[in-house]
């Protein structure tokens, strides 16, 4: 998967789109964007890939369950 793709718009606005290769969806690139995407079902790795909820990898349900019973 390529890094997550960051692109300005006019008034300064940044979008982070899906990493899947033919996926157009993108989320607000600043703090608030992210933590909605996130409630949404988005998947940001601390690595910059993200993945909108309809191309997120198979094995990001598990690591969510996994993490959720370590909290």
């Amino acid at each position: 998967m390529k890094r997550v793709v960051i692109e300005s718009k006019p008034g300064g606005l940044q979008h982070a789109f899906c990493d899947h290769p033919s996926c157009s969806m993108f989320v607000k690139a600043h703090a608030w964007g992210y933590i909605k995407a996130n409630d949404a079902g988005w998947f940001f790795q601390r690595n910059g890939d993200c993945w909108c909820p309809d191309h997120i990898p198979e094995w990001v349900p598990a690591w969510r369950e996994k993490m959720k019973r370590n909290a």
